[in-house]
């Protein structure tokens, strides 16, 4: 059974009944991302973020495409002229470049799905964006993120979830379950279909404190209120946010086979995860061979690991891997050019559709 495999694999304690003390470890990583700035401001801004104390969540640096949420410089900030001859406003603006290795880049404000602040003063006084920052102040930067971390409190809450679905998968079974702070429903978990449902506007913290009660055949029912999502997606945002490592030990000893596409929307997967799909698709790999060939820090690579393993897109076993088309590698360009035809993700897994496969709790 695969809740005994994790079991056996001391990813999780042999039995979970009530949620753990919390460590430091247990505090999710959140990402900012930085557009325009230059080196000294970056710096400035990472050494006062990193002198923050640590509460609900602890923010670090990282890329634009893979962060969470969005620094902007807005004396770099250019508006752009409206895409339609109607209405008022402005809908994207342009950001020139605040470092040699970056190039300017267009936000469409109308599709950004990330929280987003911009730094004062801004370039274009006819902006008037939802957020602002002061970068040469540190409570200012600290506003800023507070205000971040509510604007992704549906985030945070499903890494509370997945944290407590990898941690009681030994004990769960093919039930419905609904996750109860006191008499409120936070989440109805249908693990006979595979949908979970979450209370929208909810605080992250009462998942952590959070009950799950077995519920008869009948109570599968899902609100049509709630978020839908699935175990495969819940599973992915923990793992992404976690400090801990949750790879099966296995994973960094064995060869690693390529078992099928990972099941999350599209949208969520990053070069990284591309080019880790793409190498494994022309050749399985042992973790240390997927470093040499990808050229990845072992500690992005094995978070990288880690998501695609509970997408259900990895395995260990010869038996279990998918038989894609070999092709010759690709010596250079952006790995999502080089994702291998024969592994193309469905057309319809778009990020906001319920059309996305729950990776089972099932074995290899």
């Amino acid at each position: 059974m695969f809740f005994r495999r994790l079991q056996q694999e001391k990813i999780v304690p042999p039995q979970v009944k009530v949620p753990h003390a919390r460590s430091d470890a247990d505090i999710p990583v959140l990402r900012f991302g930085m557009i325009g700035f230059n080196a000294g401001q970056r710096q400035k801004i990472e050494k006062m973020v990193q002198a923050l104390p640590v509460q609900t969540v602890v923010w670090r640096p990282g890329l634009m495409a893979d962060a969470d949420a969005w620094l902007v410089c807005g004396d770099k900030t250019r508006a752009l002229p409206l895409s339609t001859s109607t209405g008022t406003g402005i809908d994207s603006v342009s950001v020139l470049a605040g470092l040699p290795s970056e190039q300017a880049i267009t936000l469409d404000l109308q599709q950004i799905d990330r929280p987003l602040a911009f730094s004062l003063p801004l370039k274009n006084q006819a902006m008037v964006p939802r957020l602002t920052f002061d970068a040469s102040s540190p409570d200012s930067v600290q506003t800023v993120l507070q205000q971040f971390e509510r604007c992704l409190a549906s985030l945070r809450s499903q890494c509370m979830l997945g944290k407590q679905l990898i941690e009681r998968e030994p004990e769960l079974r093919a039930a419905t379950y609904h996750v109860l702070h006191g008499s409120k429903l936070l989440a109805v978990m249908d693990l006979i279909s595979w949908k979970i449902g979450m209370l929208p506007d909810t605080d992250p913290q009462q998942y952590e404190h959070a009950l799950w009660e077995k519920r008869p055949v009948e109570g599968h029912a899902i609100p049509n209120s709630f978020l839908m999502t699935d175990a495969a997606q819940l599973r992915w945002r923990y793992t992404q946010h976690t400090q801990r490592n949750v790879l099966p030990i296995r994973y960094s000893r064995e060869v690693i086979y390529l078992r099928q596409s990972p099941h999350i929307p599209v949208s969520w997967l990053a070069d990284s995860h591309l080019l880790v799909i793409h190498e494994l698709s022309i050749q399985a790999a042992t973790f240390v061979d997927l470093a040499d060939r990808t050229g990845l820090p072992h500690e992005l690579l094995n978070r990288d690991l880690a998501c695609l393993y509970f997408a259900a897109a990895l395995t260990t076993r010869p038996g279990k891997a998918l038989q894609a088309h070999h092709q010759p590698r690709s010596t250079s360009g952006n790995p999502s050019s080089m994702f291998n035809p024969s592994l193309q993700l469905h057309h319809r897994m778009m990020p906001g559709a319920d059309t996305t496969v729950a990776a089972q709790l099932r074995p290899e």
